[in-house]
């Protein structure tokens, strides 16, 4: 399984924290790219060849510390 955690920012704001899980069998490459600049979803397209068709989200809010 590959996790991807990603801090996602408004007007230098950081607002959500994203935890990403992706089979490793999918994409291998995905362990070890670097997505400070790139989307995810365009990564897994052009460079897996891995098209999303859905995906399941789930929120939790909790207090900031």
């Amino acid at each position: 399984m590959v996790d991807i955690l990603r801090l996602r920012f408004i007007n230098e704001e950081p607002i959500q924290w994203v935890t990403t899980y992706i089979p490793f069998e999918i994409c291998p490459a995905l362990a070890t790219v670097d997505l400070t600049n790139r989307s995810l979803y365009e990564y897994l397209e052009t460079e897996c060849g891995v098209f999303i068709a859905k995906a399941r989200r789930y929120l939790e809010a909790v207090l900031a510390k």
